[in-house]
């Protein structure tokens, strides 16, 4: 098992729990992350870590110039009123582990988003390039997508 870690953000104009809020729904990430084409939640319940969200995820990523369809469970557990973290096994052996905070800066707040993509060494590559384009364009979308400018 290879493990790789990346680093995302942005800023936006809305309170740091509304950005939990909606990361924390992944029912409405269709259109801003770039494969989500449906999520259904299937169960919820609260542990040490928070409250937590089961999502049955169904996504349809590229290799080369075809897309294929991917099926899973998501697990989304708010850990506090201003952060998150995020279990996906979007395929055998391979894992995505996201660490998200929104902290109140200059009248908004700004959004850091910690990926771990852990896969076998002739996935992970290709695992991690799929989770950035992913999430690069959910971070850049998000001032769009919680209806408000981005703030610097």
């Amino acid at each position: 098992m290879v493990t790789r870690t990346f680093d995302v953000e942005t800023a936006v104009s809305v309170a740091p729990s509304a950005v939990i809020d909606f990361l924390l729904r992944l029912d409405q990430h269709h259109g801003l992350h770039a494969y989500v084409q449906c999520a259904v939640p299937a169960a919820s319940g609260i542990s040490e870590e928070g409250q937590w969200t089961d999502w049955q995820v169904t996504e349809t990523p590229r290799f080369g110039p075809f897309r294929y369809t991917l099926r899973f469970r998501a697990r989304m557990t708010r850990t506090s009123t201003t952060s998150l973290t995020g279990r996906v096994r979007p395929a055998p052996g391979c894992l995505l582990t996201t660490h998200t905070t929104a902290i109140a800066r200059n009248g908004g707040t700004h959004v850091t988003e910690s990926v771990t993509v852990s896969a076998p060494w002739p996935l992970v590559g290709y695992m991690q390039r799929q989770a950035r384009i992913a999430h690069t364009r959910m971070f850049a979308l998000l001032p769009q997508a919680l209806g408000a400018p981005p703030h610097s």
